[in-house]
């Protein structure tokens, strides 16, 4: 006699009692079944099988207070997902990054507040894919701005995003929103050339680029001062300074800190004029007789040498000093006879 499987199971919170009657029940109607008798309607509802109640375990007592334990919850399977506090701290080290990446063009590069984003196409589709609305409101945490950023498109995209029909009309209509910026384009070209022309050598506008264009983003890693902003399923990324940006960054910085060869010229060139009008006016030798390196100084506007003097320790204080005893007449008439 074949068995058939059992009622569908409902998880594990479904009680195994209720496999036990379907299968009993099932294995009743595949057996031959009797000829029919009268049969009374007691006997019936007798021979049907009852659900009996599980017996429960005693309650275990706290040895200190004699109470019931409290039953012990069962915890959620995360089902390969992060507990909470692990997900927590990772939107903690997130955050700590990006404020750093945004601090470091700040620094190095001049990027103020309220912060200019240059949006393309692709990232506003991610938007509203994802539904990252207001999109202003989700750029403003992500660059932990005091002030809403302003978002820039320019006609090319607006083209761009026409020419892609209907699949990209809710995104051509977000981004008509948006103000454009003056691109010197007569015919329409494509938006990764766009923004490369728009950006420059060097950035100069200070723009934030946010765009899901793998070939944009890597052309812009090779120019310094170009932060990227791009989005990964329903959260906002910016991308960590590369290598380049770095280099560039501490090799301007060593360029503030030391002269130029040009400059250095120039102040050589006012120290002589310095000497030969020292000279016409037939002042000492010694004064116009000085190094290069103090010249530098003076026309620079350093002081030789500092106006505030240091407070030296003159003598210890009187006040805290122990007063002399005065010495017996009889050593001061020995002191005289000797």
């Amino acid at each position: 006699m074949g068995r058939g499987p059992g009622p569908r199971r409902l998880g594990l919170l479904q009680p195994p009692l209720l496999f036990l009657f379907g299968r009993q029940q099932q294995q009743a109607s595949n057996a031959p079944s009797p000829p029919p008798t009268a049969v009374d309607a007691r006997s019936c509802s007798a021979s049907l099988p009852l659900r009996v109640a599980r017996p429960r375990p005693p309650p275990t007592l706290t040895p200190r207070t004699g109470r019931p334990a409290p039953t012990a919850r069962a915890q959620p399977s995360h089902c390969g997902n992060l507990p909470i506090a692990s997900r927590q701290q990772m939107r903690v080290k997130k955050r700590s990054k990006h404020r750093k990446a945004v601090k470091f063009y700040a620094t190095c590069f001049g990027f103020r507040e309220p912060y200019k984003v240059l949006v393309d196409g692709t990232f506003v589709h991610h938007l509203i894919t994802h539904r990252l609305l207001p999109a202003d409101d989700a750029l403003r945490t992500l660059l932990s701005a005091s002030r809403t950023p302003a978002l820039f498109t320019s006609k090319c995209v607006l083209a761009e995003l026409r020419r892609l029909g209907k699949p990209y009309a809710e995104s051509f209509d977000a981004a008509q929103l948006l103000a454009t910026t003056r691109c010197e384009h007569d015919k329409v070209v494509s938006a990764v050339n766009c923004f490369i022309s728009l950006i420059g050598a060097k950035n100069p506008e200070h723009f934030f680029v946010a765009t899901q264009d793998a070939d944009l983003r890597e052309k812009l890693r090779e120019i310094p001062g170009v932060p990227v902003i791009y989005g990964l399923k329903n959260s906002l990324f910016i991308e960590q300074p590369s290598v380049q940006q770095r280099n560039f960054a501490q090799i301007d910085e060593e360029k503030r800190l030391n002269m130029d060869i040009s400059e250095y010229k120039k102040l050589v060139k006012a120290a002589s004029e310095g000497k030969t009008d020292a000279s016409e006016k037939g002042c000492d030798g010694e004064q116009h007789e000085r190094p290069i390196g103090s010249l530098v100084k003076n026309e620079l506007g350093v002081a030789d040498k500092s106006k505030f003097k240091r407070n030296r320790a003159k003598g210890p204080n009187p006040l805290s000093c122990k007063k002399k005893k005065p010495k017996p007449q009889s050593a001061i008439q020995n002191q005289i006879k000797h």
